[in-house]
């Protein structure tokens, strides 16, 4: 899979759960999106 794809959905994720009011968990995934960037 191509890695900015990837990034992509990622990155969609953590603002889908900031959205969600899961902020602490987002937080906790940013250094491995960071990582795939």
């Amino acid at each position: 899979m191509d890695h900015s794809a990837l990034y992509e959905r990622i990155n969609a994720r953590v603002l889908q759960m900031i959205n969600e009011g899961l902020e602490e968990e987002a937080r906790r995934m940013l250094p491995y999106v960071e990582r795939w960037r």
